[in-house]
């Protein structure tokens, strides 16, 4: 790349992978595109069975005891993408396409200083949805020593800890009836809502030291002209730090089992929180590359979940870090700048250096194909 390029090819890279939506379970097209892009850059890239990306340095086996792992997918839903100035706007600009951008040009530049290092890139599948390209990472025992999550944490954050996260199917059933005499009639959806304000009462949380939960889908009824029959809602809770998930599973069977016989619950998936020391190897990488682009680093837990609750358990040392504004991921103004995405690129590439230099006796994974 020449110099007085490289913002407009990094905002055309990022452009390009942002246009194409990618879902989870939909994300073929878009993982081509960056691996296309991987192989113009000079670097060894495939595509495994779950569509996750990798690519190593050139010549290099498909081995790593470090990996930078940003995800490919993002959340549903249509942004119009576009270039304004030196900005990228559309859906994933920053969550999690941005960062994986940065993951991308730090490998080039580690390919330029022929670094000779078991380093490796992976846009991970499916992180926005059940994990499945971290999963396969697990159940094929690749995971990686130390290992970098690309996610947005505002430029000079490192994340060390995110909360887990249980989901909940809440059905309810009634025998209806006439809305104009709701008094006789029985209606499913308020059922339903007894239930949710009984969970409000049990979790009252507003923080993300206590649990919290999220209703992100209700459905009830078939008709405007009689009481639903049928209601049902999904849940979205989530686990602090101290606690974890199969106690709030104990703990929701004992405050809301009972309320209802007509109400069933179905558990849809558990994740568990994750927490790595700041002493650790990897965190103390990322706060090194900070503090030489002359910016103060901090130490963050999330509110959420990503890779690295599934990760973290299995490797020697963890963080998550990138650029954007965390308070516009999965928003309808998601937007980046080229400049925030250059600048973690040389974070990266710093705590790669680091881990480089402290990596050399640890034995690298096969990563999947």
């Amino acid at each position: 790349m020449k110099n007085a390029s490289v913002e407009s090819i990094v905002a055309r890279v990022l452009y390009e992978l942002v246009r194409i939506p990618s879902p989870p379970g939909r994300e073929k097209e878009c993982a081509l595109k960056f691996r296309e892009y991987a192989v113009r850059f000079g670097l060894n890239s495939w595509i495994d069975s779950t569509n996750s990306v990798y690519a190593t340095l050139p010549n290099a086996k498909r081995r790593a005891s470090i990996l930078l792992a940003g995800h490919i997918d993002t959340i549903e839903g249509f942004l119009e993408p576009r270039i304004s100035g030196l900005a990228v706007h559309g859906r994933g600009a920053v969550d999690a396409k941005g960062p994986l951008v940065s993951m991308l040009l730090a490998l080039y530049a580690l390919k330029e200083e022929r670094v000779e290092c078991p380093v490796a890139l992976a846009a991970l599948s499916g992180e926005e949805g059940e994990s499945a390209g971290a999963r396969n990472l697990v159940s094929k025992g690749s995971v990686p020593p130390y290992i970098i999550i690309g996610e947005p944490t505002n430029l000079t954050n490192v994340v060390i800890g995110y909360r887990g996260s249980v989901k909940v199917h809440i059905t309810c059933a009634g025998k209806g009836g006439h809305p104009s005499s709701p008094w006789i009639g029985d209606s499913a959806l308020d059922r339903l809502l007894e239930l949710v304000d009984a969970l409000r009462r049990a979790f009252p949380g507003t923080s993300s030291k206590e649990v919290t939960f999220s209703i992100t889908r209700l459905v009830a009824g078939e008709s405007t002209r009689s009481l639903p029959a049928r209601a049902e809602c999904y849940v979205d809770f989530r686990v602090p730090l101290g606690m974890s998930a199969r106690e709030l599973v104990s703990r929701l069977l004992q405050e809301i089992g009972g309320l209802d016989r007509n109400c069933s619950m179905t558990f849809l998936s558990f994740e568990e929180p994750f927490y790595v020391k700041p002493q650790s190897l990897v965190p103390r990488s990322l706060v090194r590359g900070i503090i030489g682009l002359g910016m103060k680093p901090s130490l963050a837990i999330k509110a959420g979940t990503s890779d690295m609750n599934v990760l973290g358990p299995y490797a020697k040392s963890i963080a998550a870090y990138g650029p954007g504004d965390s308070r516009l991921a999965h928003s309808t103004c998601e937007e980046i700048s080229v400049n925030e995405v250059l600048k973690a690129a040389r974070v990266y590439l710093e705590a790669v250096r680091f881990l480089c230099k402290k990596a050399e006796e640890d034995i690298a994974v096969e990563l999947p194909v």
